[in-house]
């Protein structure tokens, strides 16, 4: 997240306070803001529209869960408020954003660092699976990084019981499904039911964007949302040749490929599950295999960011 205040004035109000803020984010459906103190807002946009209203009322839901089932892989959260123009949400902490493309990233310096940043992220997924929720949109772009380097699963939103489809009220009436184009599930992409197995598949392409480089799917020859989506529908990960130049490590590889195995009976269950297997792989390396660093090269797939969109299915 940003480090200035920047973006236009407004303020937050807990019920106790008023506190300056700024906005930092303007998206569709939500105001990011930064608070005075450190801390930031997420802010639902014309909260009291009926047409926000499923987005107020998962705002509630999504703050209520990360306020009772905390866990270091997930975002921290605090006291609910509303800003200038009576819009609702809440507080919570400030994280740091890498984005793809600039430099090699953070998390994938050294092969044992990034095994051990993947099972950490894993973990997180698996605490929310543990619970009966898939988070359903695991993108680089929802996961940030605390200063120490622990990433940190956020934007809950579109998270659902496990078995359910991600489909939400349209504003047109009838239903919708929301999921990121270059960084879904097989099942998703065909509008079907999410399990954790789906949270695994998106968790490896989020993983393996960071040695790429590439956002998911986006890379040289991958068009629009619907040539990304068919990527996405049929499995079909294109950055293996990347991948396996710059891990170089078999059994990693062979983790990898499991995670993203277009049939979901086959990946692993759950995170849990795949984070033992990164755990196992992790403390079987020796001393030099750890600290190995992770090749960069000017190879690097064309990187877009893609943020969720609305698909009618």
């Amino acid at each position: 997240m940003p480090s200035q205040l920047t973006g236009s004035e407004t303020f937050v109000e807990t019920g106790e306070e008023r506190r300056r803020a700024w906005v930092v984010h303007d998206r569709s459906r939500h105001k990011i803001l930064r608070v005075e103190g450190g801390r930031y807002a997420k802010v639902v946009k014309r909260s009291a529209d009926p047409a926000s209203h499923v987005w107020t009322i998962r705002n509630r839901v999504v703050w209520r869960h990360l306020s009772r089932l905390p866990h270091p892989g997930l975002m921290r959260v605090y006291e609910r408020v509303t800003d200038r123009d009576g819009d609702e949400g809440f507080l919570c902490e400030g994280l740091d954003d890498h984005p793809l493309g600039a430099g090699i990233h953070p998390a994938a310096m050294t092969l044992g660092g990034f095994l051990l940043t993947c099972e950490r992220l894993a973990e997180a997924a698996g605490h929310m699976h543990e619970h009966g929720f898939v988070h359903g949109d695991i993108t680089p772009g929802n996961v940030c990084f605390r200063r120490d380097g622990t990433p940190v699963l956020i934007d809950l939103d579109t998270s659902v019981r496990i078995g359910k489809g991600l489909r939400y009220p349209g504003e047109r009436g009838g239903e919708c499904v929301i999921l990121t184009p270059a960084c879904c599930s097989p099942e998703q992409a065909m509008g079907h039911p999410v399990y954790p197995q789906s949270d695994v598949y998106c968790l490896a392409l989020t993983m393996l964007s960071w040695v790429s480089g590439a956002y998911g799917m986006v890379g040289p020859g991958t068009g629009g949302t619907d040539q990304l989506i068919a990527l996405c529908r049929n499995g079909a990960y294109p950055h293996w040749s990347v991948i396996d130049r710059r891990l170089r490590h078999g059994p990693s590889l062979t983790v990898f490929a499991q995670a993203l195995d277009p049939h979901q009976i086959d990946r692993f269950d759950n995170g849990a599950e795949f984070a033992d297997r990164l755990r196992r792989v992790r403390t079987g390396l020796s001393k030099a295999a750890f600290s190995s660093v992770l090749p960069s090269d000017p190879l690097t797939p064309v990187t877009v960011r893609r943020d969720a969109e609305t698909m009618t299915f």
